[in-house]
Formats: structure tokens, sequence, C-alpha cells
């Protein structure tokens, strides 16, 4: 499997909502599609009647129906909303001592470096006008 059905109905919805067209019928109908294979109910179009109330819909179903697939790494570069979720402390599991989590590391979200991959050497090398992206 490279790409699932349902990644391809969330990628689709994510189009129609970004260019705009936000009450096509196609992303309700979509997005009905995946929460009824799962159980849930269709969407409330009371609660979601916005561009924007709808953008947090789709983000929240990607994130929720892609879990532990390797794509939300990707999708937070690509609505640039790390520095919202990439940063502050990762916490691990219930210390049974103090009955709180423990603080695994503090992170840091560089906003200039970490949306972009770094260039591979070798393609510095094959050719010498190509730049490092910044603070890699």
């Amino acid at each position: 499997m490279i790409i699932r059905y349902a990644e391809i109905l969330l990628s689709y919805v994510e189009a129609l909502v970004e260019s705009g067209d936000w009450q096509n019928p196609d992303v309700l109908l979509y997005l009905n599609k995946i929460r009824n294979r799962a159980g849930m109910p269709n969407v409330n179009t009371a609660v979601y009647n916005t561009a924007e109330k709808m953008r947090e819909l789709y983000r929240r179903e990607r994130k929720v129906e892609l879990a532990f697939e390797g794509t939300r790494l990707f999708d937070i570069r690509r609505w640039k909303i790390g520095e919202e979720v990439l940063k502050g402390p990762a916490m691990g599991a219930i210390n049974p001592n103090t009955s709180q989590p423990v603080i695994v590391e503090n992170r840091i979200f560089d906003r200039e470096r970490d949306y972009l991959w770094p260039i591979p050497l070798v393609e510095i090398n094959g050719n010498p006008a190509m730049k490092q992206n910044p603070k890699w």
C-alpha cells in the first residue's frame, strides 16, 4: 500500500477548502464517507459552517484518520503550524511517585530552519550555485 483511499479523499477535501470552495457538496460527501466508515456521525453543518471551521475539521480528521501512518509531520509543515504543535515540553509516562507526567525534553521549533529539509551535500557539490537551506 502506498496511499490509502481515505488520504486521497482528505487531500481532495483540503484542496477544495483551501481553494475557497469549502461549500462544494463534495466536501461534506467525502468527509461523511470517511466518518461513517468508522461509525462516526455525519458532520454537524450547524457547527462547521465557515471556511475556517471546515479547515479545523478536515485537519482534525486527517490527524485522527491517518494517525501513526507517517503523514503528520508533512501536514504540519504544509500548514505551517509547527510553532503551535512542535515546540514546548514533550511529555512521557506518568511518574507513579508524583502522579505527574515526566518531561522527556523541551522541544524548540525554529521557523527559519524546521519547515525545510537540508539539501544533500552531494547535490550541493554537483551544483556550486546551489546554496544550503538556512541554518542547515
